[in-house]
C-alpha cells in the first residue's frame, strides 16, 4: 500500500469516529442540551470548534500513523501507544452520547 493511502487511513479513523460520534449524539433528542443556560464566554459556536476538531483528529490520525511506522525496535511500545490511543479514542467519542443520553452534567 502507499504511504499517502496509509496516511489517509490513519487520519480517516478518528475522523469517521467524531463524526459516527456526533450523529449519535444529535440523533437523541437534544433539547434538554440547547435548553441549558451557559455561561457567554464558554457557549462557543459550532463553526469554530468544527475546524479545530477536524484539525485536531487529523493530528492524532497522523500521530498514530508515524508511531506505527516508527522504526524502534521495541514492539512492545509501539503496542503499549496504539493501544492508549484506541483506548483514549474510545473515551473521547463515547462521552457525548453517553452525556446526552443520561442527561448528566456531573459526568
Amino acid at each position: 500500500m502507499v504511504e499517502w493511502a496509509k496516511i489517509a487511513i490513519a487520519i480517516s479513523i478518528p475522523q469517521f469516529a467524531s463524526y459516527l460520534s456526533a450523529h449519535v449524539a444529535t440523533s437523541i433528542e437534544n433539547s434538554w442540551y440547547t435548553s441549558l443556560k451557559k455561561p457567554h464566554l464558554f457557549n462557543t459556536p459550532l463553526w469554530i470548534v468544527s475546524p479545530i476538531e477536524i484539525a485536531i483528529y487529523s493530528a492524532t490520525g497522523y500521530a498514530s500513523y508515524l508511531v506505527w511506522q516508527s522504526k524502534d525496535n521495541i514492539y512492545d511500545s509501539k503496542t503499549l501507544a496504539l493501544a492508549a490511543y484506541g483506548t483514549s479514542l474510545a473515551f473521547n467519542f463515547a462521552w457525548q452520547p453517553i452525556c446526552y443520553q443520561i442527561k448528566h452534567l456531573g459526568l
